[in-house]
């Protein structure tokens, strides 16, 4: 009888901390774009840009600043995913990182985009920087190469790298495509604008 009692107290408690969501565990639905974001946490990084994870704008991508456990080794640049991830949230977080850990659950879709496909990225604003340059050749922040077959685009990239530390107003966003070469991550750069 003593052990029906327990049985029936630790069931009721662990409705009850269901219910209060002690556990802080939630199972979600996101998309992940097609590319990586240019973002400013503590300093230029770039992160996948996402969206269904925010419930009151649940079709607005935006840049996600936590990563995913179990997913990054599977992201390829020029597919969407639709995933399945475990949110928990973290008690009493830093102030520069997220207030939940994600981990991946299953990957639900992947989808090509089309070849032709463009998206826009910030490559510079107000004094920060996401151009890396080694060799002679440019990258976002060393983790994604940009191609470009474009002299003067490459000049103007030469010049905003130059003088990025010394700039320290306005912005330069780029139009980039994917390049879909499966051995390096590579995005082809279209065009470069002033705001």
């Amino acid at each position: 009888m003593g052990e029906y009692i327990t049985c029936i107290i630790l069931f009721t408690l662990l409705l009850v901390m269901q219910g209060c969501n002690l556990f802080n565990t939630k199972i979600i639905e996101i998309k992940v774009n097609h590319y990586m974001g240019t973002a400013m946490l503590m300093a230029p990084t770039l992160s996948y840009v996402v969206r269904g994870e925010d419930e009151e704008h649940p079709d607005e991508w935006y840049n996600f600043s936590s990563n995913i456990s179990g997913f990054d080794d599977s992201y390829k640049l020029g597919y969407i995913y639709r995933l399945k991830v475990q949110r928990t949230r973290i008690p009493n977080p830093p102030e520069d990182m997220g207030m939940y850990n994600y981990t991946l659950e299953e990957i639900l879709s992947e989808v090509k985009v089309d070849a032709e496909t463009t998206f826009t990225l910030i490559i510079f604003r107000d004094g920060m920087c996401w151009l890396s340059k080694e060799d002679g050749n440019f990258s976002l922040l060393s983790q994604v190469s940009i191609v470009c077959y474009d002299d003067e685009l490459i000049t103007e990239l030469n010049d905003i790298y130059e003088n990025a530390s010394g700039n320290t107003q306005g912005t330069k966003t780029s139009i980039f495509k994917h390049t879909f070469d499966e051995t390096i991550k590579s995005i082809e750069l279209i065009d470069i604008t002033t705001e």
